[in-house]
């Protein structure tokens, strides 16, 4: 390998990084819709079933991946309380 093979690596790790914020900023405007939903329909803002069945899926599919699954569990337990925080605020207004 040479030099410009390092900095070609580095911009597809740059590449892959937009496409993975471009995702999240995508997951966290459907879940700001589903806080406008529970809020017109006054639904809890947290849902402990759900929240399970999302950690389960996302272990099975980390493993499937290649990834280790404590690194996936701890990542998505960021996203889900900041999701729970933002569906707090929808709720109250």
């Amino acid at each position: 390998m040479k030099k410009s093979d390092l900095n070609k690596l580095r911009k597809e790790i740059d590449k892959a990084d937009k496409k993975l914020l471009k995702s999240l900023a995508e997951r966290f405007e459907i879940t700001k819709n589903v806080g406008l939903y529970k809020k017109d329909f006054n639904l809890p803002p947290l849902d402990k079933k759900r929240e399970k069945v999302v950690f389960q899926k996302k272990e099975e599919l980390a493993k499937k991946l290649n990834l280790n699954p404590l690194l996936i569990k701890k990542i998505y337990r960021l996203i889900i309380e900041e999701v729970k925080k933002n569906h707090k605020k929808i709720k109250n207004g």
